[in-house]
């Protein structure tokens, strides 16, 4: 039996910028260069693209409209022929479009759990004073109207011959709203198809709260882990990249084989690294390949060898060939994000991968590094849009690197999703430090956590609920390279001696690791940008800050502590030789 309840929703009003018309396409570019040398059929034009007869007739129809190209009549010879406008047209390098601004407007709403953005005409909106008495009424998780272009723009009311452009701004309208719910386990009704399974997940859980008898006890430490984004798809052993020479061949595969499209975000770069890379850039770009190389770090805080790494790769760029230069696209500013990410199209039969992790990829990659290979399309548009969010201005205009990422969010979307039994939860920002309070929650043989460095931020995000973990008996690991500047040498050592007194093994693991992972039973592994025994998470770091994959169900943990184990002796071996 399905009860009731009332979900909180905000009302919000929002204004955008579309452009209405239509932008020419490569082949009416080259059908009316033709007609402007000679005069053709519609069979012989049919023929000679090996289009569809209705494609031809459409892109003729429109040159038409344009007063580009005008028909003739011979007997019964229908032929068609370029304007002297149309013809002086052709010449162009690019046709140019029709396409006229118009500012529009919109109401959309916006959950109170996850933040989703829904039209309200999908839902059955009830004002809080009409709310019957003893109604049941989720609780709200968030307070502040969050409107992600990235996540509202197929929302957004548009017409037929019209593209977003440009977001404008968002403005709170009313929050005395509720949408009405019916839930029944798993089955909620009351929401669209294309409300997210994040949120369809909170009112299943505060259904749940609200249903368990007020006496039960609640025990939490911090925000409970609720993941944002969930699918059900496929992840291997041989999608685990382990080392400095496999992320080495990942790149150099991604490069040699991406058919369209390669996306590739940072936190460093280094200019010597980048310049080694240029041959295989140049050959990508000259096959056709579009190639983004976003950078996170923020420039004005960086040092300055740190500052003359980008300096240097976006000076190297600019002194490539026209052709080139046009399809490797540095981005003009940083996004502040420590994510490492790569995407392309580079798998079998041109279909789109990814990559997440540790390794920055336009960095000098000669330490162990660790990332996880992704096939889902799914996830990767969701990739897609947070790099696109990163790099949104707070003001103005988008750059076009944000427009071509929403565009390959919105190609990705529509692919069809790999099918498997591995749980994949996407991670950003402070998910990563209520996971690990889940994994001390939920590990029953052992617990092994894993970053580059140790700072105080470990103590209390991943010492405090290591201490509770390993209460039990629990096994419990935490490895690390190197301390941070302001944790002393004779500190890290005696935080090495409290927590085994603990039952918790605090462990140099050698020099140049680089890798960041968290891994509990034989099933359970995150892997990710994030310092966990460093870091804490920055509220005022945009979203996206840290990005990691979770697999759970994938029995890959046994796997990857044999290969890092193998890469840790290796790289010791190396520096002792």
């Amino acid at each position: 039996m399905k009860r009731q309840f009332y979900l909180p929703v905000f009302k919000v009003g929002v204004a955008y910028v579309v452009k209405q018309g239509r932008a020419w396409t490569a082949f009416e570019h080259a059908l009316l260069w033709h007609l402007a040398e000679t005069h053709s059929t519609l069979d012989e034009l049919r023929t000679l693209s090996g289009l569809p007869t209705r494609l031809v007739v459409g892109a003729l129809l429109e040159l038409m409209g344009a007063g580009w190209v005008s028909l003739t009549v011979h007997g019964s010879a229908v032929r068609f022929a370029a304007t002297p406008v149309g013809a002086q047209s052709a010449r162009k390098t690019k046709l140019n479009d029709n396409l006229v601004p118009r500012r529009r407007s919109d109401t959309l709403c916006l959950d109170r759990l996850v933040g989703s953005a829904i039209d309200p005409l999908d839902l059955t909106l009830v004002h809080r004073d009409k709310i019957p008495a003893g109604a049941a009424i989720l609780p709200s998780r968030t307070f502040t109207p969050t409107v992600s272009p990235t996540d509202g723009i197929e929302r957004l009311f548009m017409l037929e011959d019209e593209s977003f452009e440009e977001w404008v701004d968002h403005r709170l309208n009313s929050q005395n709203f509720y949408a009405l719910v019916a839930v029944g386990g798993d089955d909620i009704e009351g929401l669209p198809e294309y409300a997210p399974l994040a949120l369809r997940q909170a009112i299943a859980e505060e259904a749940e709260r609200l249903d368990t008898p007020a006496s039960a006890p609640v025990a939490l430490a911090g925000a409970a882990y609720r993941p944002s984004r969930r699918y059900q798809t496929d992840v291997g052993p041989d999608d685990l990249i382990v080392g400095t020479e496999a992320h080495l061949e990942i790149l150099e595969h991604v490069l040699a084989n991406a058919r369209s499209s390669v996306v590739i975000h940072s936190c460093f770069v280094s200019g010597g690294s980048v310049n080694r890379l240029l041959p295989a850039l140049t050959a990508a770009a000259n096959r056709g390949v579009t190639i983004e190389l976003l950078w996170g770090l923020r420039y004005a805080d960086a040092t300055r060898r740190s500052q003359a790494g980008v300096n240097a790769a976006r000076e190297a760029i600019a002194k490539l060939p026209d052709k080139a230069r046009r399809r490797i696209l540095f981005a003009d500013k940083e996004t502040s994000s420590h994510a490492k990410v790569l995407i392309a199209d580079s798998g079998p039969q041109g279909r789109f991968e990814g990559y997440v992790g540790s390794c920055n990829w336009l960095s000098t990659i000669d330490w162990t590094e660790l990332s996880i290979r992704i096939r889902d399309p799914r996830v990767l548009a969701d990739l897609a849009g947070m790099l696109a969010t990163l790099l949104i201005p707070p003001h103005g205009s988008w750059g076009g690197d944000v427009h071509r990422l929403v565009k390959l969010k919105k190609r990705l979307s529509g692919l069809s999703p790999v099918k498997g039994d591995i749980t994949l939860d996407l991670l950003i920002d402070r998910e990563h430090l209520a996971l690990v309070r889940h994994a001390r929650d939920d590990a029953q043989t052992r617990i092994v956590c894993a970053c580059d460095l140790l700072g105080p931020a470990g103590e209390t995000s991943v010492f405090v609920p290591m201490r509770v973990a390993a209460q039990s008996d629990l096994p419990v690991e935490l490895q690390f390279n190197r301390p941070t500047d302001s944790v002393r040498p004779d500190r890290a050592i005696a935080a090495q001696t409290e927590l085994a007194n603990a039952g918790i093994a605090l462990r140099d693991v050698g020099p140049d690791f680089h890798a960041k992972y968290l891994l509990w039973d034989d099933k359970n592994l995150c892997v990710t940008s994030f310092n966990w025994l460093a870091t804490t998470a920055d509220p005022w770091k945009p979203k996206g800050s840290e990005i990691g994959i979770l697999l759970s169900g994938s029995d890959l943990n046994n796997a990857l502590l044999e290969q890092m184990e193998r890469q840790v002796l290796k790289k010791v071996a190396s520096m002792a030789g």
